[in-house]
This record gives structure tokens, sequence and C-alpha cells, in this order.
């Protein structure tokens, strides 16, 4: 009662006509219907109901309609009560209000009944029922029953009332017809209750094994992915040796034997010297050798670029840029906050990531300007090759093997690629991956 006079005093600066006032009222109202105070809760009532119908308010409205109903029924003035549950069943049958309509049905029920109506409470019973079962299945069954027995018992008290002088013997049938009913109903019930757990129990179960069926079937996709990777990262293993021996070998043997040649043609130049002619033939051979020379170098260090090994990605990166601006490619390099604490397996992934993105762009984009970002966050390495070529429709499905072998990498690398392209305006790459592995199944490469 405290907290109502506050909740008064806090809405003296408040409209009388405001919506919050049928909320005071309607509280207000049943707590005096609580504690037995029936004129002043019917006041309360009376005071909140026009004001809750100006703003349409729906629920507000229902509930002081139910209460007021229920205090006209403790006075027993069932002619005001009747007016007052016919609006709550307007109201809930057009704003779906299922509760209030559950209520004002039931409390209609129990009204015919008391009226000595059973036929009407059957008929307000059976609307209850309906309206209830789709809502609290479980809940109504049992009371189903009850008002069933109810209404069967009604039925026998009056017959017995009307034919107790004719037959007095009806009285003990009577009430071994409500022994049965009653035992029927108790073992009824707790076997009710023992489906509905049966039935709760094995859908439980279902529910789990669908869920052990589903988990198994992402451990097995996930063993395959793992298992699809270490092959790849097998397969790419096996490919950096191969370079790596093929490179050896190239640089060690075949770069050899044409610094040899090229020592003994030198030394022939110089004996020579009468014959100029024969010693400028001699002379474009050499520069010849020197030029195959340097292209068995270039190649042996794209197989396998030492600066990678020695010195890192970044500086990798930018002796490649830079020797393909030598050869007349229109390429940058910049490098940010790279610390060069990437893994070497992981740089070398990175490395043929990028020479197969500008492959691509020489080859397909017949671009102006080439640039090739190199950045480190403090967990990941962000990866940009970008051209201002002809672009291509990002929405079509690879090609060439080139872009295929990109994106095979990048899920070595547990990274993403990510293909920004308009037509004529050009292409942007984006690889962005962890600076460690997240797993053991990124074997070494090279």
């Amino acid at each position: 009662m405290m907290d109502l006079d506050s909740a008064f005093n806090h809405l003296q600066h408040v409209d009388r006509q405001h919506r919050v006032w049928a909320d005071y009222y309607s509280m207000r109202g049943r707590y005096q219907l609580l504690t037995g105070d029936l004129n002043a809760a019917e006041q309360s009532f009376q005071q909140g109901l026009p004001i809750a119908r100006l703003y349409n308010d729906t629920y507000t409205t229902s509930d002081i309609l139910l209460h007021l109903s229920e205090l006209y029924e403790q006075r027993g003035e069932f002619a005001k009560t009747r007016p007052l549950l016919d609006e709550l069943l307007t109201i809930g049958q057009t704003n779906q209000v299922g509760t209030y309509q559950l209520k004002a049905l039931r409390t209609l029920s129990r009204m015919e009944y008391r009226l000595k109506k059973p036929e009407a409470a059957y008929r307000y019973l059976t609307a209850y029922i309906e309206l209830s079962d789709s809502l609290h299945y479980n809940e109504v069954t049992a009371k189903l029953h009850e008002m069933e027995e109810k209404y069967n018992l009604s039925e026998a008290e009056n017959k017995l009332l009307v034919l107790q002088r004719e037959n007095q013997q009806k009285d003990f049938a009577l009430e071994r017809n409500r022994l049965y009913i009653g035992l029927l109903i108790g073992i009824a019930v707790p076997l009710f209750i023992c489906c509905i757990l049966v039935f709760l129990l094995y859908r439980n179960k279902k529910k789990l094994l669908v869920q052990q069926q589903q988990i198994h079937a992402i451990d097995m996709e996930r063993i395959e992915h793992l298992h699809r990777n270490s092959l790849l990262s097998a397969l790419l293993e096996g490919q950096e040796k191969e370079r790596e021996r093929l490179a050896r070998d190239l640089h060690d043997g075949l770069g050899g034997i044409l610094s040899s040649i090229k020592m003994d043609l030198s030394r022939i130049s110089t004996a020579m010297s009468a014959d100029v002619a024969q010693r400028k033939g001699l002379a474009i051979v050499v520069n010849n050798l020197d030029d195959a020379v340097e292209e068995l170098r270039g190649i042996a260090h794209s197989m396998m670029p030492s600066m990678l090994t020695n010195y890192g990605l970044a500086e990798a990166l930018r002796e490649y840029c830079d020797k393909l601006k030598r050869a007349g490619c229109p390429i940058f390099f910049q490098a940010f906050r790279y610390e060069n604490s990437m893994e070497q397996p992981r740089q070398l992934l990175l490395y043929r990531i990028v020479q197969e993105l500008v492959n691509n762009c020489v080859k397909h984009a017949h671009p102006k300007e080439i640039l090739v970002q190199l950045q480190q966050t403090d967990e990941a390495i962000t990866l940009t090759v970008e051209d201002d070529g002809v672009g291509f429709d990002t929405a079509e499905p690879y090609a060439g093997a080139g872009l295929r072998n990109v994106a095979m990498r990048v899920g070595l690398l547990h990274g993403t690629l990510e293909i920004r392209s308009d037509i004529g305006v050009g292409t942007t790459f984006t690889v962005e991956c962890p600076i460690t592995a997240t797993n053991d199944t990124l074997r070494k490469v090279g």
C-alpha cells in the first residue's frame, strides 16, 4: 500500500487522462480486491476503465474487466458480470488475447453453473477447452476430465434429487460410480504423465543421436580437410625440394661449365690479336655467354631465392620487384612494419603467391603499374597485389591454374583471399594470414 501511495504522489503532476493512470487504478483495484475492500476496488476499476478504453489499451482494459467481473461475481451480481465478460471475450477475439479469453470463458462457465444452467455452463466450458487446448494441451487434459466429471456428477445429482423419493437405492449406485470415476482418473493421470515422460525421453534421446551424427560428420569433414592439406603440403614440399635441387645443379653444374667456356674463349681472343674480325666474333660469343650465365642465375634464383633464406620475405620481394623493374615491368614494392618473424616455409608460400599474382598481372592484365605491399600487424600478415589493368569478372570461376594455385597456398596458410576487380579499372588481390600456423598440418616446404 505504501508503494501505491508513493506512486499516487508521484503522478500528481501527470494529466488525469494520461494512460499511466489506467495502470495505477488497475493495480490499486487489484490490491483492494485482494484485501476484501470491494467497494473501493469497484471505484478504482471504474476510474481506470474509461482511460484504458480511451487509449485502446487492450491489456489494461482486459485486466480491469476481468477483475471487475470477479468482484461482481463475489457479490453475486451476475447481471453486472455478464456484460463485462462479453466485452472481454470480444476484445480477446479481436486482439488475439488468448489468456483473457480463457479466463472470461472460465468465469462464464462457473457463473452459469452457479445459476443452475448446466447446458450453458457446458457450452462455455467446451469453448474454454477448445481455446486452451492449442496453448496448454498437457495441463488442460487433466482439467478436462475433472470438469467432465463435475458435469456428469451434476447431472447425476439433479436426476437423483428428482428420483430420490422413488428409488433410494440409486444413492449407492451413484457413490459407486463416483468411486469408479475417481479410480479411473487416479490411474489415467499417472499413466498419462508416464507416457509424456517416455515420449520426452525418446525425443531427447533421438535429438542426442542426431547431434552425435552431426558432430561425427563434422569431425570426418575436418579430418578429410586436414588430410587434404597434409597431401598438398607434401606435394609443395616435394616441388620446392626439386626446385632447390635443380637450382643448385644449374648454378653449380651448368653455370660452372659456361663460366669455364667464357674463360677459354677470352684466352683464345687474346691469342688471336692479329685477326680483328675473328676477335669481334669471339667478343660477341663471350657477350652471349654472359647473357646466358645471367639468365641461368635468374632462373636458379627464381626457383630458390637465396635472398629470402638469408634476409627474409621483405627483402626477397624487394629484390624480385627490382629485377622486374630493370627488365621494363612497371612494378613497385612497399613494406610496412614487417619484422621477419614468420617461419621460413610460410614466407616461401607468400613469395610463391606474389610470383603467381604478378605473373598473372603481366600476362593477362596489361597494366601500366603494379603495386605490391607487405604489411604486418601484431598477429597477421597482409599481402596486397594491385594493378590498373583490364580487370575481369570475379563472378566467373577461375579459368586458369594460377589463381587455383594461389587459393590452395592461401588455404595452407590458413588465410583468406579477397579479389576485387572492375573491368577497365584494375584488380586488387588481398591475402591475409596469421603469422604462425594454427595447427600442425602445415609441414615445412623447401
